[in-house]
């Protein structure tokens, strides 16, 4: 099951514009600044990114509201702005917390194995993950540290740590998803924890000491 809203899919296919574009003042984008997460392979330019893990990079971004479209923010930006970029990440996490805090966590059990995903149509549906908030927006079923996977920009799914066979049914829809998707973000599986958000495997490996599949 894929975890977002059945409606109109197309509101997923946002356009990723040259860094080189316009954009409006700082009071009028500054609302609208988020964190997006990128695959590591792309050509980032001048974009103010960090890594996160081998395959993915945070992006700092401009977007409507709407969310039709999505702006990587470059270094000619801030400088039109007069900001620095430690301010910009600050207001973008500031942001991605208001935006997390939009939608509903759904939860599904069986037994001691806790499955959680937000119920939203939103192309930053994958990049929730670097909410601030992100901890108490969680249900506490999964526990902390929480495991994630974000194969596609649209999809993330929680996991409690060590949760082996979930893990496991788990492994080939990201795999499914990834291969599938227009905007495919990474096969890893992350934890997050205090201390941020780490890789400790990836669902073509070996992960917790049990075959994924491929």
């Amino acid at each position: 099951m894929r975890d977002h809203n059945t409606g109109d899919i197309t509101k997923f296919v946002d356009h990723i514009l040259a860094i080189e574009l316009d954009l409006p003042s700082w009071a009028e984008v500054q609302q609208n600044i988020h964190l997006s997460l990128e695959r590591s392979d792309n050509e980032f330019g001048d974009a103010i990114h960090l890594p996160i893990t081998d395959d993915i990079h945070l992006v700092t971004v401009y977007t409507p509201p709407d969310e039709s479209r999505i702006v990587w923010i470059g270094i000619k930006h801030l400088k039109k702005w007069n900001i620095s970029q430690k301010d910009i990440l600050a207001v973008a996490r500031m942001n991605m917390a208001v935006l997390v805090g939009k939608y509903k966590v759904v939860v599904e059990s069986k037994g001691s194995s806790y499955l959680a995903y937000f119920d939203s149509d939103s192309p930053f549906k994958a990049s929730f993950i670097l909410s601030p908030k992100l901890k108490e927006q969680l249900p506490k079923e999964l526990g902390w540290p929480v495991l994630a996977v974000v194969p596609a920009r649209d999809f993330v799914y929680f996991l409690k740590e060590g949760d082996n066979e979930l893990i496991n049914k788990v492994g080939s829809v990201v795999v499914k998803e990834f291969a599938q998707s227009g905007y495919p973000i990474t096969k890893e599986l992350l934890k997050i924890s205090d201390q941020g958000i780490e890789a400790i495997g990836a669902f073509d490996t070996v992960i917790s000491g049990t075959e994924n599949q491929k």
